[in-house]
């Protein structure tokens, strides 16, 4: 299918491969994470933040590896894990926030302030969200939970996407 005058890139850009979803996804949610702090006003926890950090990453890696499409097990491979370590942060902060287990973390004051913004907040009586307290759950799913649903999924997608028979000749 050609586009016009979109030129390669653009071509490029609009081509769905298990990177360019990946690329998608994460920007997504890193998206939908910072307009739920600065326009909802919904202050993220120590968790959510961790999670932001990765989410990050794999915008970064899903470039890296969009732009440079040599190599594309490789990528898959690497993105895979990538949604594997977000899928493990986001169902061990779910599993906190439903109470299967406890988490000796910093989180709602109960450690050390990590930051200047933390030090003022303690100072002036204000404590950041508490991790184990989902703040909004849509059909008993936490953002924590959703977070872990979706991560999951895209793991199982790459990493089923880099075993099919397609991707095994290396084609992106």
């Amino acid at each position: 299918m050609s586009f016009g005058s979109l030129g390669p890139i653009g071509n490029a850009m609009l081509a769905l491969t298990p990177t360019s979803i990946s690329l998608m996804v994460a920007s997504l949610l890193l998206l939908s994470s910072f307009g739920l702090e600065y326009l909802v006003g919904l202050e993220p926890c120590y968790l959510c933040l961790r999670e932001r950090y990765l989410h990050l990453l794999l915008v970064g890696l899903g470039l890296f590896f969009w732009r440079l499409q040599f190599l594309p097990g490789l990528g898959l491979i690497t993105l895979g894990l990538a949604w594997s370590v977000s899928t493990i942060l986001a169902g061990a902060h779910a599993g906190f926030e439903y109470g299967f287990w406890y988490l000796d973390l910093p989180c709602g004051g109960s450690g050390p302030a990590l930051s200047l913004e933390a030090l003022q907040a303690d100072l002036e009586g204000r404590s950041p969200p508490p991790c184990d307290e989902p703040a909004i759950t849509f059909l008993g799913i936490s953002l924590a939970g959703a977070n872990f649903l979706i991560s999951g999924a895209m793991a199982f997608y790459l990493f089923k996407s880099r075993f099919t028979k397609g991707l095994m000749s290396g084609q992106p």
